[in-house]
């Protein structure tokens, strides 16, 4: 059987890190979208995996995660599945105790057709999380989807904090570090022939490309 990869990207560069005054007019100032350079990083992405094989995007359901998968999905003709279980973890001291939930790929598949709208996500977290339920949860969403997907290639577009969550619970001999681009590329690979059954990396936060 041929190896199975699971390929982890970080969104593109997001609005509200940058200019300061766009949270105090947004209508959903914990949804950033992603700046013009945050898009350019996002296609350059694409352009990476162009020729990578992939057979599936999935993405949280964050605005600058899906326009980060959908800039990708543009370049490699695919849709998005949207797996609420990729999402940042929902810690109290990153959103709101009003936290307004998730857009539904309904409302986000009108500016972006390549969303798949008969997808249905694995796991529906709630807020508040604390860090340990967040990594417990992002580690078994990889999982699934790895299994999900045996011998084949996978793109998972994430956050910071998931990517090293995701990172590390599959390949649980090496740690990841805290230093994170925007649109940074990890693969974890098991399998192949003459290859063992554990998982290894095969590039690692790799932004080479942008």
């Amino acid at each position: 059987m041929p190896s199975t990869r699971v390929l982890l990207a970080r969104h593109g560069e997001r609005v509200d890190l940058v200019d300061n005054e766009w949270t105090r007019t947004a209508e959903r100032p914990h949804d950033a979208p992603l700046t013009e350079t945050g898009l350019h990083q996002a296609r350059k992405l694409g352009e990476r995996l162009k020729h990578e094989g992939i057979d599936r995007i999935y993405a949280s359901p964050f605005l600058r995660t899906v326009q980060t998968a959908a800039q990708v999905a543009s370049v490699i003709q695919m849709p998005i599945c949207i797996e609420n279980g990729l999402c940042e973890p929902l810690l109290n001291r990153l959103f709101p105790e009003t936290f307004a939930g998730f857009n539904h790929p309904e409302l986000l598949a009108k500016d972006m057709p390549c969303i798949d709208r008969s997808y249905q996500p694995l796991r529906k977290p709630q807020h508040p999380e604390s860090y340990s339920s967040a990594q417990r949860r992002c580690g078994e969403v990889v999982r699934a989807l790895a299994e999900r997907h045996p011998g084949q290639s996978i793109l998972l577009v994430t956050h910071g904090l998931c990517l090293e969550y995701m990172a590390t619970a599959l390949v649980t001999s090496e740690g990841m570090s805290f230093s994170m681009p925007y649109c940074c590329l990890t693969e974890c690979i098991r399998g192949g022939q003459g290859s063992s059954s554990h998982w290894q990396y095969g590039c690692k936060l790799d932004a080479s490309f942008l």
